[in-house]
């Protein structure tokens, strides 16, 4: 429809733009700072992922006439992460700007695909956010992840968490196409129980009307974000109870979303 079509091209521009001032303001800070963020490496690895993450919530979710976002739980009063890995479900392309949108001003750093740093600008710009990239091969469609990638990605993880830096993760790998909870991947929860990091569950919905899945085309909706209580991991766990202690707390997060239906998006089993 020529709705979508509008809206589309709104929220394109948006996200062009705000890459675009994420970029100009990160390479002002180094110009500006210089060279102090030599000399304090937690500063400069916090200050480059807000002001990226500050135009990005600014430009394609705030002041957004087609999208809105709802923070149905917040977190309690005067929580903030530290060793914290925030553990949140992926339903479409929209979710890093949704929940970021919503944790801002904690800068907390993103698994992302190396892909985009072959882009111009956007690479750049993703590169002094300082995420975390992830590298894939062509195979398993396109996810399989390259070989001697993923043990320097876990100990950059480590380093950050030292740092007092945490990060988002989706554990379930892919976005759902059946919007229900996919069975998680280990990694995260071993780095987890390894490191007796804090797990944070996260849940958002609806995301779906935003941004559907596979396609290109973007509409008009509202996204519910629900943030739970910090779940404690210490080195004793098992990592099968861990999973299943996020699930469930996932599963209840989902209920303060009013778009959720809990007859038809049980978690699919592995």
């Amino acid at each position: 429809s020529i709705m979508r079509l509008l809206v589309t091209g709104y929220c394109y521009f948006m996200i062009l733009l705000a890459i675009l001032m994420g970029f100009a303001t990160q390479v002002s800070m180094w110009i500006l700072l210089f060279p102090y963020l030599l000399y304090d490496e937690k500063f400069k690895i916090e200050i480059m992922g807000k002001a990226f993450r500050f135009w990005n919530a600014f430009f394609v979710i705030w002041t957004n006439p087609f999208w809105s976002v709802r923070v149905t739980r917040q977190p309690r009063r005067g929580y903030k992460p530290s060793n914290t890995l925030i553990m949140t479900n992926h339903l479409s392309s929209v979710d890093p700007w949704v929940i970021s949108s919503t944790h801002f001003p904690w800068e907390l750093k993103y698994v992302y695909k190396a892909e985009l740093l072959k882009i111009p600008i956007v690479g750049w710009a993703v590169s002094m956010t300082y995420d975390l990239p992830i590298y894939f091969t062509k195979d398993k469609g396109g996810w399989a992840v390259k070989k001697g990638t993923i043990e320097p990605m876990f100990n950059r993880c480590l380093e950050l968490q030292k740092l007092g830096i945490g990060q988002v993760v989706f554990p379930e790998g892919t976005r759902s196409k059946l919007r229900r909870l996919q069975p998680f991947k280990n990694g995260f929860f071993k780095f987890a129980i390894d490191n007796e990091c804090e797990i944070l569950p996260v849940v958002s919905h609806n995301n779906w009307t935003l941004w559907p899945l596979g396609e290109c085309l973007l509409d008009i909706g509202t996204s519910y974000v629900a943030y739970g209580d910090p779940i404690q991991v210490t080195k004793d766990m098992d990592i099968e109870e861990l999973k299943l202690n996020v699930q469930k707390a996932m599963m209840d997060l989902f209920k303060h979303c009013p778009t959720h239906n809990p007859e038809l998006e049980q978690p699919l089993s592995s």
